[in-house]
């Protein structure tokens, strides 16, 4: 059972409200990154994960390189693999401007476009479509 996306969001606000000190912060963030990864409604191909962590998570990476395909055959494996990284090599600044894009990008249940409510799966779309973007201008 996923929790609702104002949740998540939610949560991600509580990183950036300087409520909680760094290691809250940062152990916050992991588990936030975990549920994101294993959503099915955000995500509903596991190649669908990699622009997205492509565009979000490997710029503040030590190499800057993106993950092997195989990570992409296992939601698992590639948390892993990101939460790991998460902890070796990204400080508390990275950790928030990651937070920040996160909340600009994550659809909310809620979303609402020129008076009409849009379901969930239309914002989650949409997202999917931003990050389409982002990385094709890479």
């Amino acid at each position: 059972m996923n929790r609702p996306l104002e949740q998540l969001n939610k949560d991600i606000q509580l990183i950036l409200s300087n409520k909680l000190n760094s290691s809250q912060s940062f152990l916050l963030f992991l588990g936030i990154t975990l549920e994101i990864l294993l959503r099915k409604d955000l995500f509903k191909k596991n190649s669908d994960l990699q622009s997205f962590i492509e565009v979000l998570y490997i710029p503040k990476t030590k190499k800057r390189e993106p993950f092997k395909e195989y990570l992409y055959l296992s939601r698992t494996q590639l948390a892993a693999r990101l939460n790991r990284i998460i902890i070796e090599e990204l400080n508390y600044s990275d950790i928030i401007d990651i937070s920040k894009k996160l909340l600009e990008l994550l659809p909310s249940e809620n979303t609402t476009r020129k008076g009409q409510n849009t379901s969930q799966d239309d914002a989650v779309s949409e997202w999917m479509n931003f990050l389409d973007k982002k990385g094709a201008n890479k």
